[in-house]
């Protein structure tokens, strides 16, 4: 019985406390968001961006002869101006799903502006 309450407890704290190393994160050389997805295939989710925003979705669904369950999820973050788009990579392990961009030089441009008289 103890084995059993420590597993749980186990499962418990890794599905719902807290993990520094999850969320949306600055490197030297990339930016890197972790997001718990457990239970879900890489058929399953979808990583898309669009207009500067990284939407990921996931959904599965279970059936047996009697029972139907659903679930679903949606997470956005809204890329900073250097990240690189070319340079992205995701991977699933573990129920993790991790998803890495380069970063990009970006490049000041001045401009002058005249004043109307």
């Amino acid at each position: 019985m103890l084995v059993l309450r420590r597993d749980f407890n186990s499962l418990f704290d890794s599905l719902f406390l807290p993990d520094e190393s999850l969320g949306f994160k600055e490197k030297d050389d990339k930016f890197l968001l972790k997001l718990k997805v457990p239970g879900f295939s890489e058929d399953e989710i979808k990583v898309s961006i669009n207009d500067g925003i990284i939407k990921v979705e996931g959904k599965c669904e279970r059936k047996d002869d009697t029972f139907t369950s659903v679930n679903s999820f949606t997470e956005s973050y809204t890329l900073p101006r250097n990240a690189d788009l070319e340079s992205i990579n995701a991977e699933l392990k573990n129920g993790i799903l991790a998803i890495s961009l380069g970063k990009k030089e970006l490049k000041s441009k001045e401009v002058q502006v005249k004043l109307l008289k």
